[in-house]
């Protein structure tokens, strides 16, 4: 199994691109770990809000894509996606 993490950082009203990993035989899965403030993530029609020491796992072939709503603190989290997709 190989995997791939990273750490995103949204600067505050921060916003990212729609991601969506392509349909295929297997499950793609991201799990968010969050290290600092909090993220608004979309993921198809459900909003939730994370905060530091949250974790949030989802089928990331589903339409998603992060937003830090505060106007003064920094988000940063860790991302793992299985399998890696790129």
């Amino acid at each position: 199994i190989r995997f791939l993490a990273m750490e995103l950082e949204l600067l505050p009203e921060g916003v990212t691109k729609e991601e969506e990993d392509p349909v295929d035989v297997n499950r793609f899965e991201k799990l968010i770990i969050m290290l600092q403030g909090e993220i608004m993530c979309h993921i198809g029609s459900e909003k939730h809000v994370i905060k530091k020491g949250d974790t949030l796992s989802f089928a990331s072939n589903i339409s998603h894509h992060f937003e830090n709503p505060s106007k003064t603190v920094k988000a940063r989290c860790i991302i793992v996606q299985n399998p890696k997709s790129y």
